[in-house]
């Protein structure tokens, strides 16, 4: 287990992984429409962390480490998604474009990390803004599908 207290964002991880963990028992009884929508709950907080954690090393806030770690923990979560996405047998209007999204903040996440890692601030700062598109693509996708956005 990782120890990301002394970073000062641990809470930040333990919701968005206790969030992922709610939806999951939500998603018992639901539409697989439904379902894809409350997965896009969890993304779009992955790629908040992942947006977040760009910002706060951009501002030499927190260590590349933990960029690495954070960017490592997130991407193995959207891969899922993706993967889970996939699978569903939500209409193809709803689960293709959430597949895309999550893919690319994936691809995003890794860009960022390698920025970090080479010490590049505006690359960094470029893949941010990446991240920001792309939760308002996501939440643009809950919305008009019915679900609700962050």
């Amino acid at each position: 287990m990782w120890n990301l207290y002394p970073l000062g964002l641990h809470p930040l991880l333990r919701t968005a992984l206790a969030a992922a963990a709610g939806l999951c028992l939500a998603c018992s009884s639901q539409s697989p429409q439904e379902k894809l929508l409350d997965t896009a709950q969890t993304a779009s907080s992955w790629i908040a962390t992942l947006r977040m954690t760009g910002e706060q090393w951009g501002a030499n806030s927190v260590p590349t480490s933990f960029v690495e770690t954070t960017v490592k923990a997130a991407r193995s979560e959207l891969e899922q998604e993706a993967d889970d996405a996939a699978k569903s047998k939500a209409p193809p209007e709803v689960r293709d474009p959430f597949r895309q999204i999550v893919t690319e903040a994936k691809d995003v996440g890794k860009r960022l990390s390698q920025a970090a890692e080479e010490n590049d601030r505006s690359g960094a700062a470029r893949e941010v803004g990446r991240l920001a598109a792309l939760q308002e693509q996501l939440a643009a996708l809950q919305k008009r599908n019915g679900g609700e956005s962050q």
